[in-house]
């Protein structure tokens, strides 16, 4: 599992995977200090600054990704992962327009074997 974003859901989001024995090994986050707080709960865990570098580096190794970044990166993050074949978690909201919606749907659909869900605390612990 990788994971993107650790600012205050994000650095809740992990600590609570970490703390339930999930297998992270990569981390992204463009704030040194929220990539440093984070890696210090998941040791061993590789450190990025560019999802995109993340992505590419490291698609062998993950089974999934959970995006917990600003907003307006939810989309597009998950649909990166998704096209490379990677089960999405996203924290809410999902995306910001009905087009990136569909898009996401799209691609879901292409790829039925695919996991993916918007994250809504109250319902997916």
């Amino acid at each position: 599992m990788a994971g993107i974003g650790f600012g205050s859901r994000g650095g809740s989001d992990v600590g609570e995977m970490a703390g339930l024995g999930h297998n992270i090994v990569a981390l992204c986050d463009v704030d040194a200090n929220n990539l440093k707080a984070a890696g210090e709960k998941c040791k061993g865990a590789r450190l990025y600054t560019d999802w995109r570098r993340m992505l590419e580096s490291e698609k062998g190794q993950l089974d999934s990704v959970h995006v917990s970044t600003p907003d307006h990166m939810h989309a597009p993050i998950a649909s990166a992962a998704m096209a490379v074949g990677k089960h999405v978690y996203v924290q809410k909201p999902m995306c910001w327009s009905v087009l990136e919606a569909r898009h996401l749907a799209k691609q879901a659909a292409a790829n039925p074997k695919l996991i993916t869900q918007m994250g809504n605390q109250g319902h997916s612990t």
